[in-house]
């Protein structure tokens, strides 16, 4: 038995090493790459030491060695990787706990290098307290694997189910060594399941992307050559064509390089694509959620073409129901890029906040750009923008004559510039018509 182990700890190394090649492969992307094979890296490395496959030798052994510690560490730094994956997968879904399971995988960190350093006698404790720190992110991943398996894909269910097994495997490892039983580790036989499980996702989803993207690559550029001969629809829309095209050429791009953030990107445009062209909707006021999800969607294509500029969204952990004129909060997003960082690619923020006061709401776009002087800030708001686009003026001019306020504009010239509006509570009962 102990040799089967072995041999699945091997082939468990093997299949790890070829996985975060691919996934470098497929992602081109630094963040992700060492995401990903860091952990899976010590996935294998927890693997691979004896007492991943006889753990109740920590218990039964005197002086377990440094191989016990590194050991110990590897289980706590599992658990810091698979809190990472949690954060991310929360954080796109804007909850407001991801926060917290990030703040715990950098304690799993910190609880790494403890273990690294423990005496022998408080070994077994360590061991006691690395498979207490498993638990909860591994938990968390099962449930949010169901999730995803109900909003995507099927497949994802693979490793809702090798959590399932990751978490009574280690509590059953645990029991065992604790009662003294010399039972091989099924914890390890779990995460090499869990390690073939993921290789076999990526496979399928990377075939998935390819087709989904070529297939929405298409349907985008029919639209657009639909738009490109209507005398007036991009003046109508108030679409930015230049954002459009060079779009299009970003997820071309991606196509080759990433097949992933190809799909995404395409996604995200054709959400812009729907609440632009919706002429409806830019009549009018419109609910706050219509504005985020466009927002949303400009922001995850800017900030694959800017990657110099971190995005970040401050929003209410439940979004009151209330309206604003349309295309109130996107253009402000896009102002900040092509003024705050034009022609510059040192680092900045763009900062979305919707705060919620007692007696009205309040929307800023903050960033860390260039600014403006005193001069220039005593004018944006005095004159249209350009043509096909909307401007600070048209904003400003659409916000004084729904809600008699307009945009507040603060800059410092080298610090960065704030443009913040106020929205009254019960503004869903203005049915004006609002021209853009």
């Amino acid at each position: 038995m102990t040799a089967v182990l072995h041999t699945l700890c091997v082939m468990c190394s093997v299949i790890s090493v070829i996985y975060c090649f691919v996934v470098f492969n497929v992602f081109s992307n630094t963040r992700k790459f060492l995401l990903y094979t860091g952990s899976y890296v010590f996935f294998t490395l927890h693997l691979l030491s004896d007492y991943a496959i006889s753990p109740y030798m920590l218990f039964r052994t005197e002086n377990p060695g440094i191989s016990a510690n590194l050991y110990l560490a590897s289980y706590a730094l599992v658990s810091m990787f698979m809190s990472f994956f949690c954060s991310v997968n929360l954080r796109l879904s804007n909850s407001h706990i991801y926060k917290y399971i990030r703040a715990f995988g950098y304690f799993c960190m910190v609880a790494s290098a403890v273990f690294a350093a423990t005496p022998a006698v408080f070994v077994p404790w360590a061991f006691v307290i690395s498979t207490v720190l498993s638990l909860p992110p591994t938990i968390l991943a099962c449930i949010l694997s169901f999730k995803i398996a109900a909003m995507d894909s099927k497949v994802f269910l693979l490793t809702s189910y090798c959590h399932i097994l990751i978490v009574i495997a280690s509590i059953l490892d645990l029991c065992f060594a604790v009662a003294g039983f010399s039972v091989p580790g099924l914890r390890c036989i779990s995460i090499g399941l869990f390690c073939i499980a993921g290789g076999i996702i990526l496979a399928k989803k990377y075939t998935e992307s390819i087709v989904n993207t070529d297939s929405l690559s298409s349907s985008l550029t029919n639209t657009l050559e639909k738009i490109k001969h209507s005398d007036n629809a991009l003046m109508c829309t108030r679409m930015n064509p230049d954002f459009l095209y060079k779009s299009l050429s970003l997820i071309r791009r991606k196509c080759d390089e990433d097949t992933f953030m190809a799909e995404e990107l395409t996604v995200s445009l054709s959400k812009y694509l729907r609440h632009t062209l919706n002429f409806q909707q830019l009549q009018g006021i419109v609910p706050i959620s219509n504005e985020i999800e466009l927002t949303k969607a400009f922001i995850a294509i800017e900030r694959a073409r800017n990657p110099h500029i971190t995005f970040e969204l401050r929003l209410p952990d439940e979004m009151p129901e209330f309206h604003i004129p349309p295309l109130s909060i996107q253009p402000l997003v896009e102002n900040a890029i092509e003024h705050g960082f034009l022609d510059t690619d040192r680092p900045g923020r763009i900062t979305v906040t919707i705060l919620n006061y007692q007696d009205y709401f309040h929307i800023d776009v903050s960033d860390t750009g260039e600014g403006m002087d005193e001069e220039t800030l005593a004018k944006v708001t005095e004159f249209a923008g350009e043509e096909g686009k909307v401007g600070l003026f048209n904003i400003h001019a659409r916000l004084v004559g729904l809600f008699g306020k307009g945009l507040v504009i603060q800059s410092a010239k080298g610090i960065g510039t704030s443009v913040s509006f106020m929205v009254p509570p019960d503004s869903s009962s203005l049915k004006k018509e609002v021209t853009l």
